[in-house]
C-alpha cells in the first residue's frame, strides 16, 4: 500500500531514494510538532556530516551475502536541541548501502522508541530495496 514510483528525475545529487525517504519522514515530523521542514533537513544533515557512525555490516542481496556499510544518526540527540525536538531525542536512522546493490541503496530504518516503555518502538519506518528481478 506504500509502494511509490519515483522518477524521471533530472538533475539531481545524490539518491533520489534516500531523498523521497527522507522528505516523508520530515513531513510526518512536521505535522507532529509544527516545526520548521529545514530546521529538521538542516538537523539531519549536520548529524550525518558530524555525528554518523559507520560500521561494516553483510546483508543479504540476490541471494548472496555481500558487503554492505550501516551508517546510523541521532539527529535529535544532544544538550542543545530545541525543547519541541525532545520526544524526538532518541529517534534513529540507519542507511545500509552496498557497491553490490544498483545504485548503492540497500535499507533505510527510522525508529522512534516510546520513552516509557524500554525497547518498544512507537514508530518505525523502512524502506528496502527490490529490485523487479527479486520480486
Amino acid at each position: 500500500s506504500r509502494k511509490r514510483q519515483i522518477g524521471p528525475l533530472s538533475d539531481v545529487t545524490g539518491n533520489p531514494v534516500i531523498m523521497v525517504f527522507l522528505e516523508r519522514d520530515v513531513f510526518q515530523l512536521k505535522r507532529r510538532v509544527q516545526g520548521s521542514p529545514v530546521l529538521f533537513r538542516n538537523t539531519i544533515r549536520k548529524a550525518l556530516r558530524e555525528s554518523a557512525t559507520v560500521e561494516d555490516v553483510d546483508i543479504e542481496y540476490a541471494g548472496a551475502t555481500v558487503a554492505a556499510k550501516r551508517v546510523t544518526i541521532l539527529p535529535f540527540d544532544g544538550d542543545r536541541i530545541p525543547q519541541q525536538f525532545v520526544e524526538f531525542r532518541n529517534k534513529s536512522y540507519q542507511f545500509t548501502v552496498s557497491d553490490a546493490v544498483p545504485g548503492g541503496f540497500f535499507e533505510i530504518v527510522s525508529q522512534l522508541p516510546d520513552p516509557e516503555n524500554q525497547g518498544k518502538i512507537l514508530v518505525s519506518d523502512r524502506m528496502v530495496f527490490n529490485s523487479k528481478s527479486d520480486r
